[in-house]
């Protein structure tokens, strides 16, 4: 028994606590607890079936099932066992089990560490060289960003973006953005009638509540960026906006290149939009479709937008935080392009 204990131990085991009834067992709390030992006993037999190449994704896979009641499981397990082999055998599991947990939680710590190197490494370029955040990015720094992000390419994944909007979420706790004074001398508030953009979704809320002091309620992360010049949370949380905001641009172009005609109105019109700022879409955007010399047709452009890059995130991960993020950014694009082409008529 001392491998279940050692094993129970490096889990975190607590003892159950005996909570007295005033009437006696609740019969389908019996029920329950049956169920729950058959649901356990189908996860062991699963674990046991498994080869120790298979085990880590099996763990990974029913990460949430395994607990101390698990453990526990195993440990009556082997009390019923009929002899020393089949005792063995199932603590032999147990200790794999505990040992495999263990090595997933330090590699998920690993890479929740390298994913936050990822993104400060981005806000070292973005920021002045006194370290602080001018927002909105001056155009030759949002350019070096966006040219860093197109250098990682798939090293900024779905962790990254949990990452930075965790980020986001603590920053927003830590100090909310409170109203800055311009050169005219008027306070710029941060408006809250605007729908979310880039907002934090549940899938990434987890993430952020592993932050102390961490706010689950979502951001508005495409707000017009007021300009201002800080290096407290306030300028951060902007900064981290703008930071999601070019890395989204970024990936749609990269995702949607393949498909586009080289030296295509299409493609020209595409990479105009993406490569502007969020707060000069309309005005690209008419340039592009209404102007005196317009690369491509309103309904083409709309159509690539809505079908084409519309296919490429929906053949993501369902409720990544990759996807949530392309989603927002797409929709609030399609939004301002359906809003030009109106204009139009």
């Amino acid at each position: 028994m001392s491998l279940f204990i050692a094993s129970l131990l490096l889990v975190g085991f607590q003892a159950p606590t005996r909570v007295p009834t005033a009437f006696g067992p609740c019969r389908a709390g019996l029920c329950l607890a049956q169920a729950g030992a058959d649901a356990q006993d189908l996860l062991i037999a699963k674990l046991r079936t498994s080869s120790l190449d298979q085990l880590p994704s099996v763990v990974a896979e029913s990460m949430q099932k395994i607990d101390q009641r698990l453990f526990l499981r195993m440990a009556e397990l082997a009390d019923e066992a009929r002899d020393e082999e089949e005792r063995e055998v199932i603590a032999r599991l147990a200790s794999d089990v505990a040992n495999t947990v263990q090595r997933l939680i330090q590699l998920a710590d690993e890479k929740l560490q390298g994913d936050g190197a990822k993104a400060q490494a981005l806000l070292r370029i973005a920021a002045s060289e006194t370290g602080e955040f001018e927002v909105p990015l001056p155009p030759e720094r949002a350019a070096a960003v966006r040219a860093a992000i197109r250098e990682r390419g798939a090293s900024l994944d779905d962790g990254f973006v949990a990452t930075v909007k965790a980020y986001m979420a603590k920053a927003d706790a830590d100090g909310e953005c409170r109203p800055r004074t311009t050169g005219t001398g008027r306070a710029r508030h941060r408006p809250s009638a605007k729908p979310p953009f880039l907002a934090m979704s549940a899938a990434h809320r987890s993430v952020a509540t592993q932050l102390p002091h961490s706010r689950r309620t979502p951001l508005p992360c495409c707000l017009p960026i007021a300009t201002l010049r800080c290096s407290g949370m306030d300028g951060l949380l902007q900064m981290l906006r703008e930071l999601l905001q070019l890395y989204a641009a970024e990936k749609l172009m990269a995702l949607v290149e393949p498909r586009l005609e080289a030296g295509s109105g299409l493609g020209s019109g595409m990479r105009a939009v993406l490569g502007a700022p969020p707060r000069e879409w309309d005005t690209v955007l008419r340039a592009t479709i209404t102007g005196d010399e317009p690369v491509c047709g309103p309904v083409e452009l709309q159509s690539a937008l809505q079908d084409q890059m519309g296919e490429i995130v929906l053949s993501m991960p369902s409720g990544s935080a990759l996807q949530a993020l392309l989603a927002e950014y797409l929709n609030e694009l399609l939004e301002r392009t359906r809003a030009s082409i109106s204009e139009m008529a």
